[in-house]
């Protein structure tokens, strides 16, 4: 994939820079096929009666050494609707090596898979692009398709105008030499767009143009469930459908699904042609692909982490841990969390400080287990 696009308004050059890291990653662990090698099993969701859902999406990959878990609320408000951590393991030793933030994971993700689908299937030279919805993800579907496809003509369409204002100005200000503007209608941002992405919460199919261009390829993030898209039934017979997973598409959006493409197929080069008709990415997510994602994230932290940090090792660290179960070896494992903490958050200690610091943290847990002791005796 040639990296399209200049620096965004969201964070700068780091969000394309990261979005085109994990579309390589997601395409390279298709082919090798570490993605097959996943166990994903579908997601779990329990429901409290009144409207809460609560979420478990695991996935764990021997080739990638992770285990994570999205785990997710989703309600209706107030406040924000979906709430999520994704704490990520290693395979190896059983670490928890860091608790993401979900949005993040999501957000990523959705921009870098939307980049790969988009560069398999978006006409070479596609340089238009039509973004329904004014949210989160159609931000993220502004930098998945710029990542692959080289856009000059940027069309907005919400059905509250201030939104699409909103965006519209944050587009501008990633790229000043883009054209972008804000369509009163979904059918007058769409009409010829050679790039469609739908990201909206509409449980029925968006009035966009009857006659779209031949080779449209669209990106169909929104809402689903199995009687209903964004787009309609209609469009989708016809068009080629791309999924992320063919049973989980199948069984959360519809056996509609059953013939689409995975996207396996779709990055191993058994499919061409797909640039010059009409595709549909229909997606409904995927855990081997917030896998992926934090993949990259935490790789991204260690790579930044202080290089040499001076810590030195003390008596009763690691290097001079008893055996286990004993005092030594629990001082030496509080030590490395210690240690490890500091490396997590970019703080680099000076050498001349670091004994002093460590005593310190030594004595403020050896206090604080002194009072659980008290309190426990108390009692």
């Amino acid at each position: 994939m040639t990296p399209h696009g200049k620096t965004t308004g969201h964070g700068s050059t780091g969000d394309r820079t990261d979005v085109l890291a994990v579309a390589a990653l997601m395409r390279q662990s298709l082919r090798g096929g570490a993605v097959r090698r996943m166990a994903v099993p579908l997601r779990e969701v329990v429901e409290d009666g009144h409207g809460t859902r609560f979420l478990s999406m695991p996935a764990v990959s021997a080739d990638l050494g992770l285990c994570v878990n999205k785990t997710a609320t989703i309600t209706d408000g107030p406040g924000p609707t979906v709430t999520s951590v994704v704490p990520v393991f290693s395979t190896a030793t059983g670490d928890l090596l860091d608790v993401l933030d979900g949005a993040l994971v999501t957000d990523l993700k959705c921009a870098a898979v939307t980049a790969l689908v988009t560069d398999c299937c978006a006409a070479p030279d596609a340089t238009s692009l039509a973004i329904i919805g004014s949210g989160v993800q159609a931000w993220q579907q502004y930098l998945g398709v710029t990542a692959a496809r080289p856009i000059t003509d940027v069309r907005i369409h919400s059905r509250t105008a201030a939104h699409a204002d909103v965006l519209c100005a944050r587009v501008r200000r990633a790229d000043p030499s883009a054209r972008v503007r804000v369509c009163a209608s979904a059918r007058e941002a769409t009409e010829g767009a050679d790039v469609i992405s739908t990201a909206t919460t509409s449980v029925r199919p968006l009035p966009i143009a009857a006659r779209l261009a031949p080779h449209v390829h669209i990106n169909c993030m929104g809402a689903h469930t199995t009687d209903s898209r964004e787009v309609s039934r209609t469009l989708m017979e016809r068009a080629a459908l791309v999924v992320e997973d063919i049973e989980i598409a199948v069984a959360e959006a519809g056996e509609i699904h059953r013939g689409a493409i995975d996207l396996e197929s779709l990055v191993s080069g058994d499919h061409t042609g797909l640039p010059g008709r009409t595709t549909v990415f229909s997606s409904t997510g995927h855990a081997s692909l917030d896998l992926i994602t934090c993949a990259h994230l935490v790789t991204r932290q260690a790579s930044t982490a202080p290089k040499g940090r001076p810590y030195v090792a003390q008596p009763g660290t690691q290097e001079s841990a008893g055996p286990p179960g004993t005092q030594e070896a629990q001082l030496a494992a509080a030590d490395r969390e210690f240690t490890d903490a500091l490396a997590r958050r970019d703080i680099v200690m000076p050498p001349d400080l670091a004994p002093g610091v460590l005593a310190g943290a030594r004595s403020l847990r050896a206090m604080s287990e002194l009072l659980r002791a008290v309190e426990v005796s108390d009692v």
